[in-house]
Parts: structure tokens; sequence; C-alpha cells
């Protein structure tokens, strides 16, 4: 059971989730943002209830202006800075799952599964919460096999950036940049796959954004 929190706990989550958000609104205010084949999203979503969006962890910062507002579900770790990040994302228009792949994350992944099978889209950072950087778990795998739903690679960038000295690299986009985000064909996932095609499909979902994450650094300088 977790401890309650202090009062300076408290009002330093208000200040981060509050300014948190506003900051967010206004820097993606000032992107000159291009979705390329968000027609494909589009017509995705006509065809099943929901959809798959998978992003590298270094760049979920262009993901939460672009998709605000849209409650798609997206799963957040338990840690301190998990309870941050969750806070501000629901200010965005985002629920968040808690959980990971060190603490909570069957019962987590057993959560997104749910969301999207009711009809929310869902956000996943493969390579997240700890890393190795630009290598997809199976987690991302798992869910596709029971929600039914296909996942979307992005390809995620922005023309100028500052890179933090985190074990992703985050990405934080300057004001008034361009930012793009790369919409790349589904991988789909059989409701019947074994751990050896959950393998395959693993390394196919690492490679296409690997992919579109290069198209997206080249659609950028264009």
């Amino acid at each position: 059971m977790k401890a309650p929190l202090s009062i300076s706990e408290k009002v330093l989550l208000f200040g981060v989730e509050h300014l948190g958000a506003l900051l967010i609104r206004l820097l993606g205010a000032s992107w000159r943002v291009r979705l390329i084949n968000r027609d494909l999203e589009q017509n995705l979503k006509s065809q099943h209830s929901a959809v798959i969006l998978a992003f590298w962890h270094s760049q979920m910062l262009i993901p939460t202006y672009t998709q605000r507002q849209r409650d798609t579900r997206i799963m957040i770790s338990q840690s301190k800075d998990g309870e941050y990040i969750a806070r501000t994302v629901q200010r965005l228009g985002f629920t968040p799952v808690r959980g990971s792949t060190s603490r909570r994350g069957a019962q987590a992944l057993a959560e997104m599964v749910r969301q999207g099978r009711a009809g929310y889209d869902l956000g996943i950072t493969p390579d997240g919460p700890r890393g190795p950087r630009y290598q997809a778990r199976i987690g991302a795998a798992i869910l596709a096999r029971d929600s039914g739903l296909p996942v979307i690679p992005c390809g995620v960038t922005a023309k100028k950036r500052i890179e933090l000295n985190t074990w992703d690299r985050f990405a934080i986009p300057y004001p008034f940049t361009t930012a793009v985000v790369r919409y790349n064909p589904p991988i789909y996932v059989s409701p019947d796959a074994d751990r050896k095609e959950l393998e395959k499909k693993r390394l196919e979902i690492e490679k296409a954004l690997i992919l579109a994450q290069q198209q997206a650094e080249k659609d950028v300088t264009r």
C-alpha cells in the first residue's frame, strides 16, 4: 500500500501537472506539424474499433501534443517520475494505465487490452520505460495479439531539438521548429500467435519502427 503524499509532495505534483501541460500546449502550438500518411490511421480506425500507435520512448513529447484530447490510453510506469507524467498527460486528455515491465506489468497490459477492445486507441513506447534504446519489448506484440488491433509504427522527430543525456536521449523540440509524425503500414498479430511467433512479430515491430524513424528524419528536412 502506497504511503499518503505529504503536503509538499501534493503541492509539487499540482504544480508539475498544471505547468507541464501548459508548457506542452504552448510549445506544440508553435510547431509546424506535418502528419504524414495520417489518412492511413483514419482508414484503419474505420475498419477496427481502434488502433495501437507505437513510437520510440525518446520521441513521446510530440505525440503528447498531436494526440491530445483524444482519450488515448497510454501505459506509464508506477515510479515517482511516472506519477508526474501521468498527472500531466491527464490534463492533456489522455488516460494513463499504470504499470511497466518491472512493476505491475501483467495487470497494466491486461487493462490496456481491455481498453483497446472497448474501442479506445492505445499509445505505446516499445523500448520504454528503461530501454535499451530502440529495442522493442515483446509486450507490444502481446498487446496486438490479445486486443486484435493493428500496430501503426510511427516515426516522430523535430528539425531542431535538444537531446537530453538520458538512456533514450529524450528529445525536446525547439519552439517554432518543424515537427513530423509519420504513420507507416500496420502490423497485425494473429490471435493464435505462440511465443515463437510473438518473437518474430516483436522483431518486425522493432524493424518497422526503426525504418519509420529513419524516414521521419528525412521527411523533416524536406
